[in-house]
């Protein structure tokens, strides 16, 4: 399985193929652990920043490094202390090198003809004191056939990403309850999500104004009203309640999306002849996808921990609805898998928060959602208020009305 981060201490891969590393402070080469051959032709690509004046903010720049004619004048100090490996190249730029023979890779090079060992570096000579590197770039090796092997590797992030959250540990959670605060543009509201395996969801929000109430089961969904004790079918709402199970939704990126491909870095170049500023581009492995309706998606996962940083999708399948961008801001550990306990969501101009003061793994019997009937919604009533209880004595077997 190819993670983010790929040690030196790796298993050897005699052919190459997609990897992604991290170069950067420690001035050491890299080795890559791809034995290049003749006939192999490998693109070699380098997003995020590097700040090799001793993390000043000036001194932050793309793979492409600082131009070498304006380096000596523009940071005397850090000229004056060493000499570059490569002197001719600009100074803190992407460098590799191939049986002895150096490579500027820069924001973007290709790799054929040569044989052996590739390694990747920083073009710097000063990597402690007064005049050290901070930050790293991660590179991307791509094989000649980009587009097969970004959606492998692509599949193989998606799987890094729920092993650190869990992984097997995932797998015992048959259902799950939550409860959030939430603000938003009208004030304070509170959320309330049940999950039982598989797809069905009972979701509730309340506010000063009053509360709303769905269920899901399948691809079937009502609207429930208990104080008239009614419900009426609302299956058109059936994607807004599978999009608000955020708490659930992250276990499930390689069975709720489809498609995961691992776009290639590019951006403008800026005044010093690097890429746009980090603030205005990715600080992580970026994975785009496809929601179950064919919706563009995409996760930004940390390219050291795996665990996932940001998410994106179109709320309910819409494409022509405001990109829903999510924060994710922590996590909360309960046996062995971490559960997504607050972030900040932006749809458009609106801002909304989460944080979730209640987490219960397995706390609601898979009984209680086996029909949609008055006894069933007078069973889930009593859950909800009562929290975990024991299995009920007679499971609730009565037909799903329409």
């Amino acid at each position: 399985m190819i993670l983010a981060a790929v040690s030196a201490q790796g298993k050897e891969t005699p052919d190459p193929v997609n990897r992604i590393f991290l170069v950067g402070d420690s001035g050491a080469w890299v080795d890559t652990r791809v034995n290049v051959r003749t006939q192999d032709h490998l693109t070699v690509r380098a997003g995020s920043e590097v700040c090799f004046s001793g993390g000043r903010a000036e001194s932050c720049v793309r793979s492409v490094g600082w131009p070498r004619e304006s380096y000596a004048e523009s940071f005397p100090g850090d000229a004056a202390t060493c000499e570059d490996p490569f002197p001719e190249w600009n100074h803190g730029a992407l460098v590799a090198m191939v049986d002895e023979q150096p490579i500027l890779v820069g924001r973007q090079t290709v790799v054929n003809g040569l044989e052996g060992r590739l390694f990747l570096a920083i073009n710097d000579c000063s990597f402690d004191g007064e005049f050290r590197n901070q930050g790293q770039f991660s590179v991307v090796i791509v094989a000649e056939n980009p587009t097969a092997h970004a959606a492998r590797s692509g599949r193989d992030l998606i799987e890094s990403a729920i092993a650190a959250m869990g992984g097997k540990a995932i797998g015992g959670i048959k259902g799950l309850r939550v409860r959030a605060a939430c603000t938003g543009p009208g004030g304070s509201f509170t959320t309330e999500v049940i999950t039982l395996e598989p797809e069905q969801t009972l979701f509730k929000q309340s506010s000063a104004e009053g509360s709303v109430e769905w269920l899901a089961l399948g691809d079937k969904a009502w609207r429930i009203d208990r104080e008239l004790g009614e419900r009426e079918s609302a299956d058109k709402r059936l994607r807004t309640i599978r999009g608000h199970e955020f708490h659930n939704l992250l276990f499930h990126l390689d069975e709720r999306f489809q498609g995961h491909t691992i776009p290639l870095p590019a951006a403008a170049d800026n005044e010093h002849g690097g890429d746009a500023p980090a603030a205005e581009s990715d600080d992580c492995v970026r994975v785009e996808m496809l929601d179950l309706y064919g919706a563009p998606a995409a996760i930004c996962l940390d390219p050291e921990t795996s665990m996932p940083l940001r998410l994106s999708f179109q709320p309910d399948g819409k494409k022509k609805e405001p990109t829903i961008e999510m924060e994710l801001e922590s996590w909360r550990e309960i046996d062995e898998v971490k559960y997504l306990e607050a972030f900040t969501l932006r749809q458009g101009d609106e801002v909304f928060t989460y944080r979730y003061e209640e987490i219960l793994p397995n706390a609601v019997s898979r009984a209680n959602f086996s029909a949609v009937s008055p006894r069933a919604l007078k069973e889930i009533r009593k859950r909800l208020k009562r929290g975990p209880v024991e299995e009920p004595e007679a499971p609730i077997d009565q037909p799903v009305e329409s």
